[in-house]
């Protein structure tokens, strides 16, 4: 039995639940509350070769939703604490957004001042509805509608620019989607399209 054999098996007493699969061995991984075998010892080369790798379920992505992933770190909705991006938060998505608390955009507030007509209540109504929005919040049970009387009055464009703020965090779907449909099974091509909608705040 050469250096590297007794290496491996000093490394192999140190662990639990060792079992062995041909040239390969698997065991707990130290470095996480393992129930099932995720590190896996090999000898191969000439060198030992562990590898870890640790099982993460669905529901422990995007856990916090609370959390707004920008590109220069994470924004919690609730407490306004900015940080810098930590993995362990397991965040899939991330905005187009570079956070900045004190950026202001004259463009962006004489838009909304011209195509809410300056109506400041309306105005604060529509950030608001928004804000929501941007939440993973639904107990209000609200579905806002932009509705505009003529053509060319601002929808598209925010709601593309919103779109575009929020990256990852936005979709669209087709009004069909909440339609109900004569002579048409719409509960199947509901299902389908709604659940392109997982997890998307808009």
């Amino acid at each position: 039995m050469n250096i590297m054999d007794n290496n491996l098996r000093n490394i192999l007493s140190r662990l639990q639940k060792v079992k062995i699969s041909g040239n390969q061995h698997t065991a707990l991984c130290p470095a996480h509350d393992d129930r099932t075998a995720s590190l896996s010892v090999a000898l191969k080369g000439g060198k030992i070769l562990l590898k870890s790798v640790f099982p993460v379920y669905k529901k422990e992505f995007d856990r916090n939703n609370d959390l707004f992933n920008c590109r220069n770190g994470t924004l919690n909705l609730k407490t306004f604490e900015f940080k810098n991006h930590d993995p362990n938060d397991i965040l899939t998505k991330i905005s187009n957004v570079h956070y900045d608390p004190e950026a202001t955009s004259p463009l962006f507030e004489k838009f909304i001042g011209e195509v809410m007509q300056g109506d400041a209540e309306k105005t604060e109504y529509l950030q608001k509805a928004h804000g929501y929005g941007l939440t993973a919040d639904t107990h209000y049970e609200t579905c806002f509608i932009l509705y505009g009387a003529t053509k060319r009055n601002g929808k598209s464009t925010l709601t593309s620019t919103i779109m575009h703020m929020l990256g990852d965090y936005a979709l669209d779907m087709k009004p069909e989607t909440l339609a109900v449909k004569k002579n048409h099974d719409s509960r199947q091509a509901t299902g389908k399209a709604i659940k392109i909608l997982y997890g998307a705040t808009k």
